[in-house]
């Protein structure tokens, strides 16, 4: 596919969105990155993406290079905190595809980018009569996740090396990431068994506009932007939905019906003007972050995409960090101590860089704290 074409309909790209000020970017490994990348919506089908130009690809490689995923926490899969327990993300994934439809007692299951095998552990405790297989692009975790229970194979290079139907196969927070997405989708579908089920998980741009600062994502998907595109390539959309804050959960079934167009959700000229007004957004939570750092010593919520970034900015005015995941509490994170939120200094304050409706939501769980 062309550099300037669109990755969800092919169509030719316009210019990127210049952001009113140096804005730097993260890693979707969760390390600050000096460069945000030149965001472009396609004027046909409304898509959003990283313009996908030499520079960015030649700067997404070194990402790649030096991939440490969930290097905080040890390699353990980040907690999400809910109403009734804290469960990691993957158990929250399998969950939701339980909640929309019934798993058999025994399957075949892939797992495409599968990292140190965070989903296939979660998938192996919940459906222990599956066997599993995980497919990465190179072999790093190789030993790691061949010796979780009921992983059968670990597959490295290129998905044509896969052999087999399966009947399920998961995509977490890899669909963002493909700079072709159109042809490992293709792939899926002509590898899922008869009623296999596709199951993705992404970064919801609606709900999360900091995911425009994450370098090495080439597409930014909202839930009726991912549900269009997947059924323009012959899937049915059993569930999308919000399982987890700021991500959507798609579940998808083979349409046996042939590829078509992809339809248009929303005039094209409005989803630049959000993105324009996202970007703006963030330009002005920078700005007052950098206010508020000379008012009073300054920590940052959040050692995750939001925090990681507005720290990556703020540099040295940064004193610490604050975060709820008992994983990540104790530890430091870019040589700053990250602090559980019962224990800020006296005096400080803490930055939250989320959206006002996120940041409020977190702000009452810790005065109940």
């Amino acid at each position: 596919m062309a550099a300037d074409a669109c990755l969800v309909c092919e169509s030719r790209l316009g210019d990127a969105i210049e952001p009113p000020c140096e804005l730097g970017g993260v890693t979707s490994d969760i390390k600050p990155w000096p460069r945000f990348g030149e965001i472009v919506v396609c004027a046909r089908c409304g898509h959003i993406q990283k313009d996908l130009n030499e520079g960015w690809r030649e700067q997404t490689d070194r990402i790649y290079d030096d991939y440490e995923l969930n290097l905080i926490s040890g390699g353990a899969e980040k907690v999400i905190f809910g109403q009734n327990a804290a469960l990691t993300r993957s158990e929250r994934v399998l969950s939701a595809v339980q909640e929309v439809t019934s798993l058999p007692t025994r399957g075949r299951m892939l797992d495409i980018g599968c990292g140190n095998g965070a989903t296939l552990r979660a998938f192996g405790r919940g459906l222990s009569g599956w066997r599993l297989s995980g497919f990465e692009v190179n072999a790093r975790t190789r030993h790691e996740v061949l010796s979780l229970p009921g992983v059968e194979a670990f597959i490295a290079g290129e998905l044509e090396a896969v052999e087999g139907e399966f009947d399920c196969i998961t995509l977490i927070h890899v669909l963002e990431h493909l700079p072709d997405p159109r042809t490992v989708l293709r792939w899926v579908r002509a590898h899922l068994a008869p009623g296999g089920l596709l199951v993705v998980q992404i970064p919801d741009i609606a709900a999360n506009p900091l995911d425009l600062a994450v370098f090495d994502h080439s597409s930014h998907f909202d839930p009726p932007r991912l549900s269009a595109f997947m059924t323009a390539l012959g899937f049915d959309t059993i569930e999308i939905g919000g399982h987890v804050a700021k991500e959507v959960t798609g579940v998808f079934r083979d349409s046996n019906r042939a590829t078509t167009a992809v339809d248009r959700t929303e005039d094209a000229a409005e989803v630049e003007a959000r993105v324009r007004a996202d970007i703006g957004w963030l330009a002005s939570t920078l700005e007052a972050a950098l206010d508020r750092a000379n008012e009073a010593p300054l920590g940052v919520f959040g050692t995750a995409v939001a925090g990681t970034w507005l720290a990556g900015r703020l540099g040295d005015r940064v004193s610490f960090f604050v975060d709820q995941d008992p994983q990540r509490i104790g530890k430091t994170h870019l040589g700053l101590p990250v602090l559980d939120p019962t224990d800020v200094p006296a005096g400080s304050s803490v930055f939250i860089a989320f959206t006002p409706r996120l940041a409020q939501e977190i702000q009452l769980s810790l005065i109940h704290i």
